[in-house]
């Protein structure tokens, strides 16, 4: 298989994990879901999905659940900056990154606007 093939199939398998990850925000009630591909941008990450989370305990909620389906989503590693408690939570879960904001920090940090120029793959408001 050549480097080419590898990085669709590498691609393929995260955008459906993204899409899969996108469905766990929705279904724990995270407002405000973005999904942006960043693939003709950088090379860090292939997408990034942001939510806006209302409490701790939702944030924990969500922090959990996809760290326990970590085998289901193909995950093979999943890194974590800020906690629960903390106004940002950054999940990196193989080459899809998901920020999780209080509304405050979300808008202060507006990463909508810094990643304008990514193409939006789903907004759930």
């Amino acid at each position: 298989m050549s480097l080419n093939q590898e990085k669709i199939r590498n691609t393929d398998e995260e955008f459906k994990r993204a899409n899969s990850l996108t469905d766990i925000l929705a279904d724990k009630q995270v407002a405000d879901i973005l999904l942006l591909d960043l693939r003709a941008l950088q090379t860090f990450a292939d997408f990034f999905i942001i939510g806006t989370v209302d409490n701790i305990r939702q944030a924990k909620t969500v922090v959990d659940l996809i760290s326990k389906q970590k085998k289901e989503l193909g995950a093979s590693l999943i890194k974590q900056d800020g906690g629960p408690e903390s106004d940002w939570i950054l999940l990196d879960v193989s080459g899809v990154v998901i920020h999780l904001f209080n509304k405050e920090t979300r808008e202060y940090y507006d990463l909508e606007s810094l990643w304008s120029s990514a193409k939006t793959i789903l907004r759930i408001h």
